[in-house]
This record gives C-alpha cells, structure tokens and sequence, in this order.
C-alpha cells in the first residue's frame, strides 16, 4: 500500500468516526451529573435498553469513558433486588413507545422490582460485564486507582446479575439461560421461535396501539400477529408476578438459548478476570464455566448438521432451525476442532454470504438461500453490525485475524455508504429501521480501535 493510499484510508475512517460520535451525541440523554443514557433511536426507542447500553458503552470508552460509566450506571438504577436487569427502563417519559412502564407494571407485580426506576419485567443478553471489563483495560494505563474504582463500583452489581441468571435461569443445571420471551434473546422475531409461538393462542388482549409502524415502515417489523403474541405473554409474566418459580411451573414458552448463553459465558469470563484483580473468590464463577462448557459441548450441538440449535424445554427437543445465532458459540471460545470447523464452515457457504453473493459480505440473521429468509424483515434476515461485532471479538480471540478483519473491514464499507442504521438488507445494502442507530455508531468506533483516535 503506497503512502497515498493509506492517507486516503485513514481519511475515510477519521470520516467515519466523527459522524459515529455525531450519532452518539445526538441519542445522548442525560440524566444527572452522574446517569446518563444512550437512546437506541430517536422516536422509535426513546428510553434505555439493557444489552443496547452494555454495546454503547464500547464506544464512549475510546473517547469519552466517563459517559460510558454514567451509562453503566443508569443501567444499574433498574436492577432489581434479586440480581435479575430488565430490558428497558423508563428513565423518562415518552408516550411514542409500545409498551409503555405502566404496561409492564412491574413495581406493582414483583416484590423484587427496582424503587428507583420504572421498568420492563423481561431481561436481555448480559453485556455490561463485557463493556466494564473494557473500562478497566482502557483506563488502567492512565489512571489504575480510578480503573481499579470502577471494578469495585460495579462488581457487586455484575456478580448479583450474573448469579441471577445461573441460579434462576437454569433449573435443569445445564449452564445455559432459559428465556421467556422472544424479546429476551435480542433476536425478537427470529425464525428460531417459530414453532414455539405458534403454541400461543391470544385471546381477550387488551386494546393497544403499536407506536413502532407509525414511525417505521411495516414491512420491516414483526407482524400484528407475532405482536399480539409479544403482549399476551408480557401479561401472562405480569400475571405471575414476574416470579421465575411460577413462570417455570407452567408457563408455555422456555427455551435454552443459545445466544443469551454465549454472551453470558464470555461475560462470566470477564466477570472472573474482574474478581482477579479485585482478589475475590473465584470459585462459584469458575463452576458457572465449567458448567456451561459442558452445556454447550454436549446440550446443543447437532453432529450431523454442525450446528448449535436452541433447545425447547416444553417439548424436549432441539429447534431446528439455523439461523446466524448457530455461529454465536464461536465468540465462547471453548468449541473443539471439530465444532470450530463447522463454524467456519458455515461462515463460509453462500447461505451466509461467504462467497461474495452478497451487496454485504457479512453474516445475514437469516441465510439467504432459506425458505424462511426474508432481506428487509427484522431479525428474518438482514445484516445486524452488532452481531458480526460479536463474532469479530470471537474470532479475534481464537486468533483467527483474517476471518476478523474481514468482518471488521466490511462493517465498516456498508456503515460508511449507507450510514448507521439498525439493520440492512444483505442482498442491496440498503439501511433500513431506526436511522442514526446507536450501536451501530458505537460498534463502529470499537472496530477503528485506536487507529485514528
């Protein structure tokens, strides 16, 4: 590469990162002089979702870190007394969301419920381990006292979470989280839970209003009828009080996922790395790896398809169904050989736009070649940068550079020609749900790293 070319490329990227700031900024809410937080998108999402805050804070930590602490810190204003995050908290008012903090009616449902702030009574994949373990990393080499009070600050908190999630989220002893909802995996209407809505059967709801088609084009959404399904489960959790003893006697959809449970092993990993320097003990953490190795090594893995699959626990049985959430074990690092070759192999097919098939030669929530794949739908087949970011930190730390760099390079070709949209279609590229999404902004400044702060 001549010395021009390399000119013009750092150029592109400084270009990339001020509008990547100028997105972040401008979804900036604060609160006071130590919360904060991050809209996901301006009108569609006006409030603090949990995984959202965990992935912004990637960003702010390469050049403003104290709002990535105050965004932290916000997030953690909801938790609630038993350890469990919500996935929303309604830090402020806004009547252009559906559903609203006196839907949910979490504080009046649950003992366990946070008194500081309104909040949603589903949770979402654990990332702030992720994002406070990147704080230390970054601010030790200027100040280790203040990095050093920031794991002190938030371990606590992260360990009840965590702990949370283990002793409650998975009853069978399996290492891997039960969810309860399709919001709780990230990956809302996923063709993975297909068949386990197609159990529910609605009846008498509620008058509602959906605010996400009023300000989105439909056809970019779930359905009014997967919808219906989404707030007849909110009321059944509501109707139990949000209380996982009685949700998991007899509630209709519990499934082991795999996602969620990715994320959890590679936060309790930092989660382990946090206690270290803290000089905690170590031992329940160590147990929850072990045991979630296990669960992934020997629960969901399909030899014959080379795939992880969810697994369903009203019928007992794997969901079929391969997705981009198949490959999301590789970020756990702990696959065999033989596991991680699967992986790649998938990687590689033109199903996942491994074969240069694609406006976008990232990893589709959906592969493109399934009957199920849809290019504009939601999580039914467009290009998300958060979960090629994931699989970007994966590969990076199995050392697979190359397959990283790929990743890396293309998120940042379709950000700089289409701008920092929540998802986009793999087969033209276009930009479509929340415009000037935060995430995407935020991931981005995380993939330029240090290379023109």
């Amino acid at each position: 590469m001549t010395k021009k070319q390399n000119n013009e490329i750092q150029k592109v990227k400084a270009e990339i990162l001020k509008e990547a700031k100028r997105v972040l900024e401008a979804n900036w809410i604060e609160i006071d002089k130590d919360h904060g937080f991050t809209r996901p998108a301006r009108g569609l999402y006006p409030f603090q979702w949990n995984w959202d805050a965990g992935l912004i804070a990637f960003g702010y930590i390469h050049y403003k870190i104290e709002k990535a602490v105050k965004e932290l810190r916000a997030l953690f204003k909801g938790q609630w007394e038993n350890g469990f995050l919500p996935h929303i908290l309604f830090h402020t008012e806004d009547d252009s969301y559906f559903p609203n903090h006196d839907f949910w009616g979490s504080q009046e449902a649950s003992k366990y419920a946070s008194k500081e702030v309104k909040t949603s009574g589903i949770t979402q994949p654990p990332v702030a381990a992720l994002a406070v373990w990147h704080i230390y990393e970054v601010l030790k080499e200027r100040d280790e006292n203040r990095a050093i009070d920031i794991l002190k600050e938030f371990y606590p908190k992260l360990l009840a979470n965590h702990k949370y999630f283990h002793d409650k989220r998975d009853i069978e002893g399996w290492g891997l989280i039960t969810i309860y909802h399709p919001w709780e995996s990230g990956f809302d209407n996923s063709p993975r839970w297909d068949a386990a809505m197609d159990r529910l059967k609605p009846e008498n709801l509620p008058a509602f209003e959906r605010k996400d088609i009023l300000l989105i084009n439909p056809k970019y959404r779930p359905t009014n009828a997967e919808y219906d399904k989404y707030i007849h489960m909110v009321l059944e959790l509501k109707a139990r009080g949000y209380d996982d003893a009685k949700i998991y006697d007899d509630y209709p959809f519990k499934i082991k996922d795999k996602v969620i449970s990715s994320i959890l092993y590679m936060a309790d990993q930092e989660l382990l790395k946090i206690a270290e320097v803290l000089g905690e003990d170590k031992k329940e953490i160590n147990e929850w790896l072990t045991i979630c190795k296990h669960g992934f090594l020997n629960k969901l893995w399909d030899e014959q398809d080379k795939m992880f699959y969810d697994w369903d626990l009203i019928t007992n049985e794997p969901i079929k169904v391969q997705t981009a959430a198949g490959v999301m074990p590789i970020i756990t690092g702990v696959l065999t050989g033989e596991q991680l070759k699967g992986m790649e192999e998938h990687l590689d097919r033109s199903n996942f736009c491994g074969q240069k098939n694609c406006a976008i030669s990232l990893v589709p929530s959906v592969g493109v070649e399934d009957k199920l794949f849809d290019s504009e739908k939601y999580w039914r087949g467009p290009v998300w940068v958060n979960v090629n970011w994931f699989l970007w930190k994966g590969l990076l730390r199995l050392g697979m550079k190359e397959r990283a760099q790929h990743l890396s390079t293309h998120i940042l070709k379709v950000v700089d020609k289409n701008g920092f949209w929540e998802y986009y279609s793999p087969l033209t590229g276009k930009g479509m749900g929340g415009k000037d999404f935060s995430w995407s902004a935020a991931l981005t400044i995380d993939l330029l790293g240090g290379d023109v702060m």
